[in-house]
C-alpha cells in the first residue's frame, strides 16, 4: 500500500478503513478489527500489515496483535 498508494489493493484497504471508522452518535470511536482465514498462506499477514500502516499513516492509533492458533 505504501509503495503503490493508488492501486486497487490500497483503495480497497481505504474503503475498509473508512467503513470501520464510521460511528453512530454516542458510540465510542475505537474499533476492533479481526482478519482471519481457514487456510494458511492466504495473505492475512500481508493484508493486516498494509491495513495497519494505512490506518497509522492517516493518523489513527494502531495496535497490531498477530497470532497463529495453528502454531502457538
Amino acid at each position: 500500500a505504501a509503495d503503490h498508494p493508488m492501486s486497487a489493493f490500497t483503495e480497497t484497504l481505504r474503503a475498509v478503513r473508512h467503513a470501520a471508522a464510521r460511528t453512530r452518535p454516542g458510540e465510542p470511536g475505537g474499533r476492533i478489527i479481526g482478519f482471519g482465514s481457514l487456510v494458511p498462506g492466504e495473505g492475512k499477514t500481508t493484508m493486516v500489515l498494509n491495513f495497519a500502516m494505512l490506518a497509522a499513516a492517516s493518523g489513527s492509533r494502531v495496535l497490531l496483535i498477530d497470532t497463529d492458533f495453528r502454531n502457538p
